[in-house]
């Protein structure tokens, strides 16, 4: 588990030069990980699950992704 304060996002502040679109932005964001890893010989995986919580006020829901690995090494010649 994580958490991040920031300044300023350019992303969700908009252009520091210029009037631009810009949301309400939340200045604490969380974030958690989760995850699995298994090592079968040679081959390796991972699976894992992030969820972050709202970065603005305009967002509907927190945002949530997984990733999956898969390793293999490489041959040697």
């Amino acid at each position: 588990m994580q958490g991040a304060v920031s300044a300023r996002e350019f992303s969700l502040d908009g252009n520091l030069f210029a009037d631009s679109h810009k949301v309400t932005r939340t200045p604490l964001v969380g974030e958690m990980h989760a995850g699995l890893a298994f090592q079968w010989g040679p081959v390796q995986l991972a699976v894992s699950r992030v969820a972050r919580s709202r970065e603005f006020s305009e967002q509907g829901r927190r945002h949530a992704f997984g990733q999956v690995f898969i390793g293999i090494p490489a041959l040697r010649w």
